[in-house]
């Protein structure tokens, strides 16, 4: 297991094997986290802010052409 860790790691001197191991490594983690943005980027719309209206957490306030009331 020391040994997968010290390829995968690169903490061992480079070989093709230890940096091509490296290499598919990371970048099944960089695809498997790439995989994930779409996913995350139909959470971070607008589309959900739109429904709450500002004054609502203010009730007692009113603002009329940037006067406070």
């Amino acid at each position: 297991m020391t040994t997968l860790l010290d390829v995968l790691l690169v903490r061992t001197p480079p070989t093709v094997t230890g940096l091509a191991v490296a290499g598919a490594f990371w970048g099944f983690v960089i695809v498997s986290a790439a995989s994930y943005v779409p996913k995350i980027a139909g959470w971070l719309t607008d589309a959900d802010l739109d429904d709450e209206d500002p004054d609502e957490d203010f009730p007692h306030l009113r603002i009329v052409n940037g006067d406070i009331r």
